[in-house]
Order: C-alpha cells, then sequence, then structure tokens
C-alpha cells in the first residue's frame, strides 16, 4: 500500500506510514479522497481555456471543468492575459482542494475519468520561464488526456498529488 499523505510505499498492514507517520486507510479497498486543485491556471489540452481542476482517489483521477473559475479566465483573457492573469493571481488563491469531497460530486462534475488500472503511465513536465507544464495521462488503451497550464504552484500540488496517487508509473520531465 502507498501512503496517500507522501506517496511512498508502506508495510502491508501497517496502521501508520513509516515514511510520515501518517495513519493509513484500514481499508484500502474502500476509494478515498486524496486531494485536487482547480484554477484559472490550469486548462485541457494544450491550448483549452483555463479554469479547470484535477482531482484523485486512491482509484481514479477526475478531470473537472470548473465554469465559476472558467469566468475569472474568460475576465483574465479579456484584460490583456498576462496582466489579467496577475491581477487573478492576486485575487484568486490557488485551490488546494483538502476536503474531503463527496465521490458521487466528482463523478458528477466530471468532464473525464480514469480509473487507476488503465493508467499505462502519467507525465509530469514542470512550468518553466518558456513553457507551461503539462500532466499527461496515458492510459492502456492508448488514450491520452492532456491538462496544461502556466500556474507553478498548481503544478506543484498535481506533482505531489499524483506521487500519492500511483508513483509507480509517473515520470518526471
Amino acid at each position: 500500500m502507498y501512503c496517500p499523505e507522501c506517496g511512498n510505499e508502506s508495510e502491508p498492514n501497517s496502521e501508520f506510514c513509516v515514511h510520515c507517520g501518517k495513519k493509513l486507510p484500514l481499508y484500502p479497498d474502500h476509494e478515498i479522497y486524496l486531494g485536487g486543485t482547480a484554477s484559472v491556471h490550469l486548462r485541457k489540452g494544450k491550448f483549452g481555456m483555463g479554469g479547470y481542476g484535477v482531482y484523485a482517489t486512491n482509484k481514479r483521477i477526475f478531470g473537472i471543468r470548473d465554469s465559476n473559475i472558467m469566468v475569472k479566465s474568460n475576465i483574465a483573457g479579456f484584460l490583456g492575459g498576462g496582466i489579467g492573469h496577475t491581477i487573478l493571481d492576486h485575487t484568486t488563491p490557488v485551490l488546494k482542494d483538502d476536503s474531503v469531497k463527496a465521490i458521487e460530486d466528482l463523478e458528477r462534475k466530471k468532464d473525464f475519468e480514469i480509473k487507476k488500472e488503465d493508467i499505462a503511465a502519467i507525465e509530469w513536465k514542470k512550468v518553466n520561464l518558456w513553457s507551461g507544464g503539462h500532466l499527461l495521462i496515458k492510459t492502456k488503451s492508448t488514450q491520452e488526456f492532456l491538462v496544461g497550464g502556466d500556474g507553478k504552484p498548481e503544478f506543484e500540488y498535481l506533482l505531489s498529488l499524483m506521487k500519492s496517487f500511483y508513483p509507480e508509473v509517473l515520470t518526471i520531465k
């Protein structure tokens, strides 16, 4: 079993993670919400509209199109792209949603959903000065789901989320 907090492998039947000390779920067969984030800086695809979110349980990844954040992204574009996003950076916090989300709510709002056992690879690319980052999820049936963006805090959070979700298939670029 992998710890949902730090992503490191723990001993079978352990009550606590040997790396970070977090109490491990008693029932690994049950679906457990791990976390997620949504932001004006995240978008589905390479050139999609901002206002996207990525959430994970111990069994699935969800892509969620967030209409409230999309409106803020459109305002940023109207205000002049970079200038608009700079203003929103100071008025809209990164939404690291660490609250327990109802899984039914994620299922209802999902734009895409991928079961862990269907994932062949996850590629995370960091945001740098010249290009945005991405989270690319490749399935065993050769489908690909790309979430792109230019928000460094959002992508750092997505990296930690993917490390706790499925570190065995995660590649960092």
